[in-house]
């Protein structure tokens, strides 16, 4: 059976994501985070829809993470969804 789409409204739409599966890619000499389409990663770094916790630890690892070389990452995972 179908039901409606329940959606969230006004402020409840924002920073409540604390679980997250991200690609990963090595690019220009940076990691960044985000969702893939057609096989291109689409950064999302501060995404409004993630908890501000999930955008400060993406924030530090794209910063102090090795280059892919030395540390081949595809995604990461938020595996609790309240840390």
């Amino acid at each position: 059976m179908l039901q409606p789409v329940v959606s969230v409204h006004g402020a409840a739409r924002w920073g409540y994501r604390s679980k997250v599966t991200l690609s990963a890619a090595y690019l220009n000499g940076s990691w960044k985070l985000g969702m893939l389409s057609r096989d291109e990663l689409i950064p999302i770094p501060n995404c409004p829809v993630h908890a501000p916790l999930v955008n400060r630890v993406a924030a530090i690892l794209s910063a102090v993470m090795p280059p892919a070389e030395e540390f081949p990452l595809a995604f990461w995972y938020s595996l609790h969804p309240r840390w």
